[in-house]
Protein backbone atom coordinates (compact mmCIF):
# COMPACT_ATOMS: atom_id res chain seq x y z
CA UNK A 1 0.00 0.00 0.00
CA UNK A 2 0.77 3.75 -0.52
CA UNK A 3 0.06 6.42 0.96
CA UNK A 4 -0.81 10.26 -0.60
CA UNK A 5 1.05 13.34 -0.63
CA UNK A 6 3.14 13.35 2.31
CA UNK A 7 4.91 17.21 2.50
CA UNK A 8 8.30 18.18 4.14
CA UNK A 9 8.81 21.64 4.28
CA UNK A 10 11.85 23.59 4.93
CA UNK A 11 13.01 26.92 4.68
CA UNK A 12 16.69 28.03 4.41
CA UNK A 13 18.87 31.11 2.43
CA UNK A 14 19.46 29.08 -0.81
CA UNK A 15 23.46 31.33 -0.94
CA UNK A 16 24.82 29.69 2.37
CA UNK A 17 26.30 26.42 1.37
CA UNK A 18 27.08 25.44 5.13
CA UNK A 19 22.86 26.19 5.84
CA UNK A 20 22.52 24.02 2.29
CA UNK A 21 24.42 20.92 3.69
CA UNK A 22 22.53 21.03 6.74
CA UNK A 23 19.37 21.18 5.77
CA UNK A 24 20.16 18.88 3.40
CA UNK A 25 21.07 16.40 5.83
CA UNK A 26 17.64 16.68 8.16
CA UNK A 27 15.52 15.99 4.73
CA UNK A 28 17.31 13.14 4.23
CA UNK A 29 16.69 11.90 7.80
CA UNK A 30 13.38 13.25 8.07
CA UNK A 31 12.40 11.69 4.75
CA UNK A 32 14.57 7.68 6.14
CA UNK A 33 12.26 8.08 9.67
CA UNK A 34 9.51 8.91 7.38
CA UNK A 35 10.21 5.80 5.20
CA UNK A 36 10.91 3.46 8.16
CA UNK A 37 7.31 4.96 9.84
CA UNK A 38 5.55 4.11 6.99
CA UNK A 39 6.95 0.59 6.69
CA UNK A 40 6.37 -0.04 10.61
CA UNK A 41 2.67 0.79 9.28
CA UNK A 42 2.55 -1.71 6.53
CA UNK A 43 2.70 1.34 3.79
CA UNK A 44 5.63 2.20 1.44
CA UNK A 45 7.19 5.53 -0.15
CA UNK A 46 7.14 5.70 -3.81
CA UNK A 47 10.31 7.10 -4.44
CA UNK A 48 9.67 6.89 -8.19
CA UNK A 49 6.98 9.83 -7.16
CA UNK A 50 9.28 11.41 -5.03
CA UNK A 51 9.62 14.85 -5.78
CA UNK A 52 12.00 17.70 -4.89
CA UNK A 53 10.59 21.30 -5.20
CA UNK A 54 13.24 24.54 -4.50
CA UNK A 55 11.23 27.65 -4.32
CA UNK A 56 12.87 30.73 -5.11
CA UNK A 57 13.18 33.80 -6.94
CA UNK A 58 14.65 33.78 -10.59
CA UNK A 59 17.93 35.66 -9.06
CA UNK A 60 18.60 32.58 -6.91
CA UNK A 61 17.36 29.75 -9.07
CA UNK A 62 21.43 29.43 -9.71
CA UNK A 63 22.53 28.28 -6.81
CA UNK A 64 19.84 25.59 -6.16
CA UNK A 65 19.91 24.23 -9.72
CA UNK A 66 21.75 21.01 -8.52
CA UNK A 67 20.07 20.29 -5.07
CA UNK A 68 19.49 16.85 -4.36
CA UNK A 69 18.36 14.22 -1.65
CA UNK A 70 19.93 10.80 -1.44
CA UNK A 71 17.01 8.05 -0.43
CA UNK A 72 18.54 4.73 0.02
CA UNK A 73 20.55 4.14 -3.35
CA UNK A 74 18.08 6.88 -5.12
CA UNK A 75 18.73 10.01 -5.77
CA UNK A 76 15.95 13.07 -5.97
CA UNK A 77 17.18 15.60 -7.94
CA UNK A 78 15.08 19.12 -8.09
CA UNK A 79 11.87 19.32 -9.82
CA UNK A 80 11.00 22.25 -12.01
CA UNK A 81 7.40 21.99 -11.10
CA UNK A 82 5.43 20.04 -8.50
CA UNK A 83 1.40 19.16 -8.43
CA UNK A 84 0.12 20.35 -5.21
CA UNK A 85 -3.68 20.27 -4.56
CA UNK A 86 -4.72 20.09 -8.28
CA UNK A 87 -2.22 23.18 -8.90
CA UNK A 88 0.79 23.54 -10.78
CA UNK A 89 3.79 25.22 -8.33
CA UNK A 90 7.11 25.91 -10.30
CA UNK A 91 10.24 26.62 -8.81
CA UNK A 92 9.39 30.56 -8.83
CA UNK A 93 6.14 30.29 -7.78
CA UNK A 94 4.61 32.31 -10.70
CA UNK A 95 2.09 29.99 -11.57
CA UNK A 96 3.03 30.43 -15.14
CA UNK A 97 3.52 26.08 -15.86
CA UNK A 98 -0.07 26.13 -14.27
CA UNK A 99 -1.70 28.55 -15.96
CA UNK A 100 0.02 26.90 -19.52
CA UNK A 101 -1.01 23.87 -18.61
CA UNK A 102 -4.64 25.17 -18.09
CA UNK A 103 -4.38 26.37 -21.72
CA UNK A 104 -3.65 23.68 -23.22
CA UNK A 105 -6.05 21.35 -21.89
CA UNK A 106 -8.76 23.84 -22.63
CA UNK A 107 -7.52 24.27 -26.11
CA UNK A 108 -7.97 20.38 -26.31
CA UNK A 109 -11.40 20.11 -24.97
CA UNK A 110 -12.62 23.07 -27.20
CA UNK A 111 -11.43 21.59 -30.31
CA UNK A 112 -13.05 18.23 -29.08
CA UNK A 113 -16.09 20.43 -28.75
CA UNK A 114 -15.47 21.97 -32.65
CA UNK A 115 -15.42 17.77 -33.81
CA UNK A 116 -19.28 17.84 -32.39
CA UNK A 117 -20.99 20.23 -34.14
Amino acid sequence: MYTGNTQIYVSYDVTDMEQRQEVTERLENCISDTQSWMVTNKLQLNTNKTELLVLASSYFSKHSSDFQLQIDNNWISRSDSAKNLGLLFDQHLNMETHVAGICKASYFHIRNIRSLI
